[in-house]
């Protein structure tokens, strides 16, 4: 029996549909295969020892050219909360919380007590810039070109948001596995009660 043409071609697309549709389902999980130590940082534990240069974006105009920067040292908290959040730019479950990590930002950007950094998992910086203007983002944000930073923390899956004490404490987690909204960020703020999402 002979397969009319239109029909290959509705076979065809399907298969291309669900083929593009499964990459962008594991695109948050792609090269996780790696030689960290296999495990996630978790509530009680300390965040590591870093310094990693963080872009400030001027939400006038969205360019990064001529950007200023601040270091940013984890020995260094002075007492602050500190929310660090690991993406990258082509997962899409990094695509839905980076709106809501704005939202949360736009909220507590003035306030001292508290500093907020998204940390690149291995992207360019011309890639998450772009993608930063395109989406009008104004996240302080630091670009890794590779997992180094990010396997301190963790040896899998993005988004990860990490909350920490004045101490280095992590008081709350969120993983890939969680729906993130900003209620749960405001919650991990206000350092209540201790709570892991992984």
């Amino acid at each position: 029996m002979e397969v009319k043409p239109f029909v290959k071609e509705t076979i065809l697309r399907n298969l291309l549909v669900g083929v593009l549709t499964s990459a962008s389902f594991v695109s948050c999980l792609s090269n996780d295969d790696s030689s960290g130590s296999g495990n996630n940082l978790t509530v009680g534990q300390t965040i590591p020892r870093f310094t990693t240069d963080v872009l400030l974006l001027d939400t006038a105009d969205w360019r990064y050219s001529g950007t200023p920067s601040v270091t940013f040292n984890s020995e260094q908290l002075d007492g602050r909360l500190t929310v660090i959040a690991f993406f990258n730019t082509t997962c899409p479950d990094c695509q839905r919380e980076l709106p809501v990590l704005q939202q949360f930002y736009d909220e507590i950007k003035t306030d001292t007590t508290l500093t907020f950094i998204c940390i690149a998992r291995a992207q360019a910086k011309d890639e998450v810039m772009s993608y930063w203007s395109q989406n009008k983002l104004s996240l302080p944000v630091s670009p890794q070109y590779d997992r180094t930073l990010y396997e301190k923390f963790a040896s899998s899956g993005i988004p990860r948001v990490y909350f920490a004490d004045g101490q280095g404490k992590i008081t709350h987690t969120f993983s890939d596995k969680d729906t993130l909204s900003v209620e749960d960020l405001r919650n991990a703020a206000n350092l209540g009660t201790k709570k892991e999402k992984n």
